[in-house]
């Protein structure tokens, strides 16, 4: 199948029979005709090669060329994992080989993190092989930040962390940055897609966006404020609905989102956007939002987060009847908090904190009021 590859790879010993091998490699793993398994193994095959004896042999250019070449014309979702997979298994005697997977991750990211995502959402539900991995796929992406930390982290290897503090700032740097571009381009074809009636998969974009809210809290919030910028067009509104209401991930997941989302909203305004009558029609968004949000957590009053939901609601209802479905939330909510605020085990043992933050969910849910 593809053992000559994998046999010249692994016992190339000079410059010419690795160059042979490599090339050898890249035209078998080029070519339409070849099994996805078998491609899947030479990749696997070049990140074992990574040593200085073998790796030595090749300049800083032709190492660069020769496997962004390899790993760009693999499928992309196998390039990701293989190598994610092989930075999983580095550990802190394993630098030199740290070091040249983060220099392909870091290309492979800039390069094709963003046709991965644009693909995901023309994927068939049903396609059995492309559910199988893109649990992973979104675990890992998620993870590479913190594996890299880890390595680098160890304080006897201080002299070989100043030789790649460079590498490693650069990568830790850009890869949220890709991820975020990379969720905004994926998005604009969803859109794109929908236009054209065409079937779009939100799934693996769902995965992704929380990945990114648990990674870095600020390329989440920067996402959050695009979508609100966007959903004033009705498809853009459904997509954001789809993306930030996806339970296909699990609904820890999605009950964790919904709140970095809270957080991440400028303003009431911009949350009754994002999620329109799922507001009220949604049973998890509900509760989270007028239950877990408001009696459960204590937000700093920072966030604003009372104010957001209650003008939320408060702008529904304008556009609504007195007696429709956003003015029974906001009077629903506002008899919950009259309830807790003046039963007596909120007023004996609840600390201070949690007795001004009823407070002011009582003083904006009535001053909000239709």
């Amino acid at each position: 199948m593809c053992d000559k590859e994998l046999h010249a790879l692994s016992s190339a010993r000079s410059r010419c029979e690795l160059l042979t091998a490599l090339q050898n490699a890249l035209q078998y793993v080029s070519s339409p005709e070849k099994s996805s398994f078998a491609k899947y193994r030479i990749l696997t095959q070049l990140v074992d090669i990574f040593h200085p004896s073998v790796i030595g042999l090749l300049t800083a250019n032709e190492f660069k060329e020769l496997f962004r070449a390899l790993f760009c014309s693999a499928a992309v979702d196998d390039a990701f994992l293989v190598l994610i997979n092989a930075l999983h298994s580095c550990d802190s005697s394993q630098m030199f080989r740290l070091q040249h997977i983060i220099i392909l991750l870091d290309d492979l990211e800039k390069t094709c993190l963003e046709s991965l995502l644009v693909d995901s959402i023309e994927k068939d539900p049903n396609d059995v092989n492309w559910n199988a991995k893109q649990g992973e796929l979104c675990r890992l992406l998620g993870q590479t930040t913190c594996l890299v930390h880890n390595v680098f982290g160890n304080s006897h290897l201080s002299s070989l962390v100043k030789v790649n503090d460079a590498l490693m700032k650069s990568y830790l740097n850009n890869h949220w940055i890709y991820l975020l571009n990379s969720l905004k381009a994926a998005l604009m074809d969803a859109v794109n897609r929908c236009r054209n009636a065409k079937n779009v998969n939100m799934e693996f974009l769902a995965g992704v966006i929380y990945e990114l809210s648990r990674g870095d809290i600020v390329a989440f919030r920067t996402l959050v404020t695009w979508l609100g910028s966007k959903v004033d067009d009705m498809i853009w509104r459904r997509i954001s609905v789809r993306l930030l209401t996806d339970t296909s991930n699990g609904i820890a997941h999605l009950e964790n989102l919904l709140i970095l989302v809270l957080l991440a909203v400028k303003n009431g305004e911009m949350l009754q956007k994002l999620f329109g009558s799922e507001i009220y029609k949604n049973r998890i968004v509900r509760r989270i939002f007028f239950e877990k949000a408001l009696f459960v957590k204590i937000f700093p009053s920072t966030e604003q987060v009372p104010e957001k939901l209650a003008i939320c609601l408060h702008l529904s209802n304008s556009e609504s009847s007195d007696d429709g479905p956003w003015s029974t939330l906001h009077r629903d909510t506002i008899c919950t908090t009259l309830d807790i605020w003046s039963s007596s085990i909120h007023i004996n043992h609840s600390s201070d904190e949690q007795l001004d933050y009823i407070d002011v969910v009582l003083l904006n849910f009535v001053k909000y009021a239709k």
